[in-house]
Order: structure tokens, then sequence, then C-alpha cells
């Protein structure tokens, strides 16, 4: 816990989960291009819309030890820079099975992220500050994954989920 709150540092971690909610509700705008283009049935599609949270379902406890172990400032920029190579991976992909890769690492990422963060949170926050801090990271999921859904219909419809797929790689990289 901190004596004077950083909110700096406090927006850019929520920044960085939202941007990792933002991948959660990503494919489905997207959703008639990349199945056209992959020649993927329903079944498929739907492994690739749930991959990202069956990766939390199946490894948030053993992720929570690895934060704690590694700390959660590394598993922050770990689960980045693993997210990041997911969407590259996906955004360049040539075939269903690499795509179901790319998010299985985008699922990875995302949980390392999301059991990072509210630990950074908290220890930027000061005592004063704690409540609100922590309230404003409970509004990351809803806000990703809402904006992914707003724009990424009109971004995919006129430029490609390829586009629409790197637009969410390159936001990564400024924060």
């Amino acid at each position: 816990m901190a004596t004077k709150t950083n909110w700096k540092a406090i927006l850019a971690v929520y920044l960085i989960g939202v941007a990792a909610a933002a991948q959660v509700g990503r494919i489905a705008p997207a959703a008639n291009s990349l199945r056209e283009d992959m020649a993927m049935g329903l079944t498929t599609y739907g492994w690739m819309v749930s991959l990202i949270t069956f990766a939390s379902a199946a490894l948030g406890l053993a992720a929570g030890y690895w934060v704690v172990r590694r700390g959660p400032r590394f598993a922050l920029f770990a689960g980045m820079a693993v997210l990041f190579v997911g969407l590259v991976l996906a955004t360049l992909s040539p075939s269903k099975t690499v795509m179901l890769l790319a998010r299985v690492a985008e699922g990875l990422g995302y949980l390392a992220i999301v059991v990072a963060a509210p630990t950074l949170i908290a220890r930027e926050a000061s005592g004063r500050d704690t409540a609100r801090s922590l309230a404003l990271w409970g509004t990351f999921f809803p806000l990703g994954i809402s904006t992914a859904a707003i724009t990424g219909g009109l971004l995919s419809e006129f430029f490609g989920w390829r586009i629409w797929f790197g637009i969410n790689a390159a936001v990564l990289v400024p924060i």
C-alpha cells in the first residue's frame, strides 16, 4: 500500500486490463468474415470465442500461484507480451489450427494480466483510495468487451478481420 495514490500507474494498469478484456469480445464482431475466410464451422467458431476464457477457468488457481512467485509486475508484462504474440499470430494466421493456438496464447496472456493487475492497483493506492481504485478495476471487463463489440463490427466490416485483429495488437504496444 502506498502512502500517496499513484493514479498514473493505476490508470496504466487499468488500460492494460481494458485492452486485455477487449480480446474476449474481439472475435464476435468479425464472425461473418472470419468464418468465411477460414472456412470455419460453428463448432470451431465456438472454440475460437471461448478459448480465451477457458484458459482462465482451467488455470486460474495456478496463475495465482505463479503471479505470487514471479511478482505481479513481471506477470503483468509477461501477460502483455504473450497476449501480443497471440494477437500477432491470430492476425497473420494461415489456418484455423494456428488461429486456435493463438487464442490459447491470448488466454494465457489475458489470465496473467487479470490476476496481476488488482494486486498492482492495490499497491499503488493509498489506504484511503484502495476501495476507489479497485472499484475502477471492476469496470475493466465491461468497458473492454463493449468497446470491442462497438468498434469491432465497424472496423472489421470496412477493413476486414485481419486489420481489426492487428489494431488490437497495436493497442498493446504503447501501453
